[in-house]
């Protein structure tokens, strides 16, 4: 009931490729770029409890570095690196209440991460970091043919304001292999360095009043399982708020991210089969 595990892995790579004619109107062009990029990352973690046993729990450390060069002709234009550090632990306890069985999670998570951009004139030179903690709370419960889903979750951000976000989920078994399912969850992203920042002067600038984006959908779906076929049908719909796009201004040539001012609705129907033989 005791595990201990570790991974890593490392990637080296170069790849070439046709640049932007610096001149309107910016077109692909057949050109000397390339870059090359190094990327490692490891990870600890140890882990405690039986399957169905009424206690488990585990701690986690990882640790993941990268770094990226683009030139032109063999020399070097610029180069970016990063580095994210997170710590993620959990525990929980299960118990029966009659025919209910019940679980409780407890889960928090730490991360930081840092950016640093540097180039041979020095434009684009910046050193960046943030960091950012959740704690979350979930019951889940299972009473034969229904089984619950809650979850609360909160986010607390040192450059952006903090989140609670909330999901849930209902699983209904119908008999004769079908069932129904319902869940509702809200969700937000961080923007990126580069949205924030920019890297490049001459191409592509940052903006550092961004805000994250935020979602929140539904989603409902009909199931059925007997024997060697199985299938599902599925419909949801999700509003997205805050969206980063990235803009061109065609006049200076430049890009930029903004917050879409409307809202992005998602909607649409999934269907899936299955025979196994």
């Amino acid at each position: 009931s005791f595990q201990l595990g570790v991974a890593a892995f490392g990637v080296s790579a170069r790849s070439e490729f046709d640049g932007f004619d610096p001149l309107p109107p910016f077109q692909h062009i057949d050109t000397l770029d390339s870059s090359r990029n190094r990327l490692a990352a490891g990870r600890v973690w140890a882990a405690y409890g039986e399957e169905e046993g009424p206690w488990g729990g585990h701690l986690g450390m990882s640790l993941l570095g990268s770094r990226n060069r683009n030139l032109l002709a063999g020399d070097e234009i610029n180069r970016t690196s990063g580095r994210r550090a997170a710590i993620d632990a959990q525990i929980q306890r299960r118990f029966d209440t009659g025919a209910v069985r019940h679980r409780l999670i407890l889960a928090l998570d730490h991360e930081a991460e840092g950016f640093q951009a540097r180039d041979r004139f020095g434009t684009t030179n910046q050193d960046r970091s943030r960091s950012h903690q959740a704690l979350t709370v979930e019951w889940r419960a299972d009473a034969g043919p229904i089984t619950t889903d809650l979850a609360l979750r909160r986010d607390r951000f040192n450059r952006f304001k903090d989140a609670t976000t909330t999901r849930a989920s209902v699983l209904a078994r119908l008999g004769r292999g079908f069932s129904a399912t319902a869940s509702y969850g809200e969700g937000i992203a961080q923007p990126t360095f580069f949205d924030l920042h920019g890297f490049s002067p001459n191409s592509f600038f940052g903006n550092p009043s961004l805000r994250p984006e935020s979602s929140r959908g539904i989603e409902g779906s009909l199931r059925y399982s007997s024997g060697r076929f199985s299938g599902s049908l599925t419909a949801y719909r999700q509003r997205l708020r805050n969206e980063i796009e990235t803009v061109f201004d065609f006049s200076t040539g430049l890009s930029t991210t903004v917050n879409q001012a409307r809202t992005s609705n998602r909607a649409g129907v999934e269907a899936q089969a299955d025979y196994r033989f």
